[in-house]
């Protein structure tokens, strides 16, 4: 007969087998890790592009562009539509601002459905009205407040509705986030002014500054 001793360290053998299986099982069915950016083979950019699906405040042949590559619901990305629109009005007919959708899905789950909102939008020439009405209103992104909004703009409510539920506008913001990745963008907002980088939020008065130093400087310009 065996002694309870030896029963004993037999259990415990078979209990630590048990859970060395387990662990290495839970191992082998862990998912894969996503592919980083620099692991997508896309070719890096020096520039930003622009064409006619880009929104633009200001004149499309102005001497300095801006381009804004932003996020609805990033709270620096609305604090910094306060110095575009200075910059706007202390440099009327010379400077344009080009909008560029930036969602981070992994920090604002709703941000992509917000980017889509405001193309449907300006499918309907209203994605400028619907831009500042989403900035308004970050802490109350959703359906509700995209279908408040297409209402109180007087949008087309079947257009708008077969616009979101079939995802028209998402290869578009796509796109967009695609040249960010090419381009090093590492946060929003991020603006290009002219030959300037210029990554996370910046006042009036600097904006006001970085433009006349570009203006004075045409050669550099895109």
């Amino acid at each position: 007969m065996r002694s309870p001793v030896f029963l004993g360290a037999t259990v415990l053998v078979g209990t630590l087998l048990l859970i060395l299986f387990g662990i290495s099982s839970f191992s082998a069915i862990e998912p894969p890790k996503p592919p980083a950016p620099q692991e997508q083979n896309l070719t890096p950019l020096e520039r930003p592009t622009f064409s006619f699906v880009n929104p633009v405040r200001g004149p499309l042949d102005a001497k300095l562009t801006i381009y804004e590559f932003a996020d609805y619901s990033c709270a620096a990305c609305a604090d910094v539509q306060t110095a575009l629109d200075q910059a706007l009005k202390d440099f009327p007919g010379t400077i344009r601002v080009v909008w560029k959708d930036l969602p981070n899905a992994t920090l604002h789950a709703e941000a992509p459905k917000a980017a889509q909102a405001a193309r449907c939008g300006q499918n309907q020439g209203a994605f400028w009205e619907f831009h500042d009405l989403l900035m308004a209103n970050q802490d109350q992104l959703g359906a509700v407040t995209y279908d408040a909004i297409a209402a109180q703009l007087k949008l087309d409510a079947a257009e708008f509705k077969n616009c979101m539920d079939q995802e028209t506008t998402r290869p578009i913001i796509e796109r967009d986030v695609e040249e960010g990745i090419r381009l090093g963008v590492d946060a929003t907002p991020f603006l290009f002014v002219g030959s300037r980088k210029i990554s996370g939020t910046v006042t009036a008065e600097q904006l006001h500054g970085i433009v006349e130093q570009e203006i004075k400087a045409p050669a550099k310009n895109p």
